[in-house]
């Protein structure tokens, strides 16, 4: 399985790819082999209009978690992924690069837990992903 990583941020790509690497192997385990090409882009999360329109409908609550977001087609190997272009958590990375991937997979939201609560425990604490130079 090969994995395309277009990346349209200053995140070095070979941490992003580790830690993708990490979290499809986990999966792998559970799910079985992902057999697709798989394309991700990655990009930053304009959180900006997100938090504008929460507070003018008085329900933002500060989350770490709404700096993140992914996007991608059922049974398809392709997805999208939006970060934060500041203090980047990997394993909220993972934990979007999983629900988007069970997705590729072709798993519906009523199919799947909450991306939040998914089990990352893979992933070492010394994880990290850097800025490019």
């Amino acid at each position: 399985m090969q994995m395309k990583i277009e990346n349209k941020t200053k995140w070095d790509t070979k941490d992003l790819r580790k830690v993708f690497k990490l979290a499809l192997n986990a999966d792998n385990k559970i799910e079985g082999r992902f057999n697709k090409h798989l394309t991700v882009i990655v990009k930053y999360r304009n959180i900006r209009q997100i938090v504008k329109n929460q507070i003018r409908l008085g329900y933002w609550t500060p989350n770490e978690t709404y700096y993140y977001k992914g996007c991608a087609y059922y049974n398809i190997g392709w997805m999208r992924i939006s970060l934060p272009k500041e203090n980047i958590n990997p394993k909220i990375v993972a934990q979007v690069f999983i629900h988007e991937l069970e997705h590729c997979r072709g798993f519906r939201h009523n199919q799947m837990g909450k991306w939040f609560k998914l089990d990352v425990s893979f992933l070492s604490n010394d994880i990290q992903i850097n800025k490019e130079d």
